[in-house]
């Protein structure tokens, strides 16, 4: 049996809508929605040394489901794909800077953005109760804001 796995990479001005969530629902019902964002890494090696080192966001459409069809939802989850882009945006301008990396750096980069990534989305869960608590919701979606314009 074949299996397809749909990716979407998205560039800085998209906008998630409901058609982008295909995934079947959890069965834990507090779940409004879920979002399967991930970091993707791609990079050239030459012997020992790492260039070219480039860091996208991507999104799973199959992985990924949303219950409540609200706007409060969509634009938490909105969140989380924007939050992947600003560390996306952050490991390659790092790269950029850099240009050349040995093994043990580069690795050292992938694992410092995916955990400062990874604490930042579990933070705006928690502060923002996924998405219930509207008046932190507001302040994290400025903070996102912020975070992209850089």
């Amino acid at each position: 049996m074949n299996h397809i796995i749909l990716l979407v990479l998205f560039l800085p001005w998209k906008i998630l809508n409901y058609d982008d969530f295909k995934g079947k629902p959890s069965r834990d019902l507090s779940l409004a929605a879920v979002s399967s964002v991930y970091l993707s890494w791609t990079a050239d090696v030459n012997d020992t040394i790492i260039y070219n080192v480039k860091c996208s966001v991507e999104f799973n459409e199959k992985k990924s489901f949303i219950r409540e069809k609200n706007p409060w939802v969509l634009n938490h989850e909105q969140g989380h794909l924007d939050l992947g882009l600003a560390f996306a945006r952050e490991a390659n301008s790092i790269s950029k800077f850099r240009m050349l990396f040995s093994q043990e750096d580069y690795d050292a980069l992938r694992i410092r953005i995916n955990y400062e990534w990874g604490a930042m989305n579990d933070l705006y869960d928690k502060e923002t109760d996924g998405s219930r608590d509207h008046k932190m919701q507001a302040i994290w979606d400025q903070k996102i804001k912020i975070m992209l314009s850089k």
